[in-house]
């Protein structure tokens, strides 16, 4: 498919390729000890939420995503699918009937999205590794994160940070930290609502890999697969 075919609120799945950093390739190996990723098969290594820039002379495409560098505002085919990317092809799903909430979904990330030097969102290393050792189901805890999420979807620069001052470095403190399909499930989860969550993102955000994610919309009838973006030829 083509960047003009893309929509506000889309999700990108990202598959690695050989240059990818430790991290997609350790999320990729771990694959086979995830009990709920229903295709062993899978390489997916990375999420991100679509939007679309309208300039007096053009339409700009850009991805919200959570990377290292906690999360930012990236072009898609000048950065994310670049030839340096680690990340090859991009598989797009879409929320089927759902437009509005797709594009709320949309302005939560970029409202939650860091400007350049300013301290926003970081990215937690630790709780990427959690979807390793726990189900995604929608349960509980994972509803009352998603009515915590909605409670803060005009917060900017993200929710606070609910851990205990007294076990986070000063440097830290401040917003809650997140990995890429963490965010991502954040957002619309932000926008829809604990209850609508339950039919429409019913997912663990915490605990749930890009790997989970993409099984998720795949099986489920309110998204559908759009198509798939490549990498930008030099």
């Amino acid at each position: 498919m083509n960047y003009y075919q893309l929509k506000d609120g889309d999700i990108l799945i990202m598959t690695p390729q050989g240059g990818s950093n430790f991290l997609t390739r350790g999320q990729t190996f771990l694959k086979k000890f995830q009990p709920d990723t229903v295709n062993k098969t899978q390489t997916a290594a990375h999420a991100a939420i679509v939007f679309k820039e309208h300039t007096a002379n053009s339409i700009e495409y850009y991805a919200v995503d959570s990377s290292g560098q906690g999360i930012k505002i990236n072009y898609i085919q000048y950065q994310m699918l670049a030839p340096a990317s680690p990340y090859g092809t991009a598989s797009v799903y879409r929320l089927k009937g759902y437009n509005g909430f797709a594009k709320e979904a949309q302005m939560v990330a970029c409202r939650w999205a860091k400007p350049e030097d300013t301290k926003g969102i970081p990215y937690s290393i630790k709780k990427s590794l959690s979807p390793v050792f726990h189900t995604s189901s929608y349960g509980l805890q994972a509803q009352r994160r998603a009515q915590f999420y909605a409670k803060h979807k005009n917060t900017p620069l993200g929710p606070p940070s609910q851990a205990k001052y007294s076990v986070v470095p000063p440097g830290l403190r401040g917003k809650k930290g997140m990995f890429c399909s963490m965010f991502v499930i954040a957002c619309y989860q932000a926008a829809i609502g604990v209850r609508l969550s339950s039919s429409l993102m019913a997912l663990d955000s915490k605990n749930t890999s890009p790997m989970k994610l993409e099984s998720y919309l795949v099986k489920s009838v309110k998204w559908q697969y759009i198509g798939h973006l490549n990498q930008r030829s030099t």
